[in-house]
């Protein structure tokens, strides 16, 4: 009978791979763990947030068909073709637009030579709107170096219209290049009409203030909030000309006649329009947000890309959107006083249905629709304001060049418009020298005629003394 064989035992090699053998099934079991729980991990919250989205999402989203339909029946549109449907086509031959662009074409070939020195001098030259002298020089070496495309926009203004045929559908991402440009032509105009005051030639000055207020009106005739508010600055930097030169030819009623006239000029501008314009924006945006996100360029997370493009979500985003400036247009459209519509535009933002439900998962809007509709209104009134100051400042030269005295109350000249902030009339007062005009500040309050130490106080005042000419407050921090 034979021995049953003897069996050797592994030798340290055969053990070794075992050993791996049993660590790689390890690894395995435990990756395949890992994988199973993040994918159990990932539905379970993707379902909770599916169930979130349409808890938070289900009824607005729902709501889409009637706010689209209520928008429509109050005259606020949700496509450019709608935006533009009211509005008259410009003509080729009527259209400023191309005259515009061949003048800033050549301002940046001037601003190519020497970028700094341009914009140090543009800075420089400013002063001179405040009656700084110091601006003199820098002002005339501007206009020196833009005499060409100066005299494009001298041609342009001669157009009624401007659209510069921009892509609409864009929506918030729409560029607006030529906006910058057309803020600085205006002011270098307001800045030669004070050099040409200076030098005596009032009917040089006064052509130079009406194309600069041409320019802000073509600033402003696209429809749009940015565009209205660089029309705004535009016509602003004209106004502080018209008081420059109003000081300047303070002693002669005719002239300040003229510079009443010149200031009728300015162009109203209607904060519908920009409402209606911002609302097509929004809607656009809105609806492309699925574009958007998956652009290559967008640096966006998985989470991020399912959050923004889920259908319910646009559709909520889009009928709290419409809904929002169906509000606005309401408050603005109310015809109450300028602190009532203010106030009424502070309670959206406290309802919460500014359009940014879709849009503050990317960061791409994060409630920038109240801030433009409230920042814009406030804006509108300021400026109204500001054109009442102009008119009533005009009046007071007017009448103490033909009394030889200031009047005691603006109620002794002609009717020259409210603070529409504060809903009430300018506020006056006759000094030994000169006169104060004022309304009320950014605080709303009616600081009794001072100037603030920032930007946050103070009125918003006209100041002049003969012999100082136009107080100008120190640098605001």
């Amino acid at each position: 009978m034979e021995a049953p064989p003897v069996i050797a035992p592994p030798g340290p090699a055969a053990r070794r791979k075992r050993r791996r053998r049993l660590l790689f099934w390890i690894l395995g079991c435990t990756l395949g763990a890992i994988v199973f729980a993040i994918l159990v991990l990932y539905f379970t919250v993707k379902g909770a947030l599916d169930r979130g989205i349409d808890l938070a999402a289900g009824d607005a989203a729902r709501s889409l068909p009637a706010e689209r339909a209520a928008a429509k029946a109050e005259g606020l549109p949700l496509t450019p073709a709608e935006l533009f449907a009211d509005r008259e086509k410009v003509r080729d031959e009527d259209n400023a637009a191309p005259i515009y662009l061949k003048a800033i074409a050549e301002m940046k070939a001037v601003r190519t030579k020497n970028r700094s020195a341009v914009y140090d001098k543009m800075t420089a030259a400013r002063a001179l709107l405040k009656g700084d002298q110091t601006g003199i020089a820098p002002a005339k070496d501007l206009l020196s170096g833009y005499a060409e495309p100066l005299t494009l926009a001298e041609g342009a203004v001669l157009k009624p219209r401007c659209d510069f045929h921009r892509n609409w559908n864009d929506g918030l991402v729409m560029l607006l290049p030529e906006l910058a440009d057309l803020k600085t032509m205006s002011r270098l105009f307001a800045l030669r009409a004070i050099l040409r005051a200076q030098a005596k030639d009032f009917s040089g000055a006064e052509d130079d203030l009406r194309t600069a207020l041409k320019v802000a009106a073509h600033t402003a005739d696209e429809p749009g909030l940015i565009q209205m508010l660089v029309g705004m600055a535009c016509a602003t930097d004209a106004h502080a000309a018209i008081r420059q030169i109003a000081v300047l030819c303070r002693k002669t009623p005719q002239e300040l006649a003229q510079l009443a006239l010149v200031e009728g000029l300015t162009p109203p501008l209607d904060p519908v329009s920009a409402i209606k314009a911002d609302c097509v924006a929004d809607v656009t945006s809105i609806r492309d947000i699925p574009k958007i996100v998956n652009d290559p360029i967008m640096e966006v997370s998985p989470m991020e890309k399912a959050f923004a493009t889920n259908p319910k979500l646009i559709q909520a985003g889009e009928a709290r959107t419409i809904r929002y400036w169906r509000e606005v247009l309401r408050v603005v459209r109310s015809g109450k006083s300028g602190p009532e519509i203010l106030k009424g535009l502070d309670k959206l933002d406290e309802q919460e249905i500014s359009p940014d439900l879709v849009l503050s998962a990317l960061g791409a809007l994060d409630s920038a629709a109240p801030a433009s509709a409230r920042s814009g209104q406030e804006s509108i009134l300021r400026y109204r304001t500001m054109r009442a100051q102009t008119r009533a400042f005009l009046a007071v030269l007017a009448y103490h060049a033909e009394h030889h005295r200031w009047p005691k109350a603006l109620s002794e000249i002609a009717l020259v418009g409210d603070d529409e902030i504060a809903a009430k009339p300018l506020q006056y007062k006759a000094l030994r020298n000169g006169f104060k005009i004022w309304g009320v500040g950014k605080n709303r309050k009616d600081d009794r005629g001072v100037f603030g130490k920032t930007q946050d106080e103070g009125d918003q005042l006209i100041w002049y003394e003969e012999g100082k000419g136009l107080i100008q407050p120190l640098k605001k921090k």
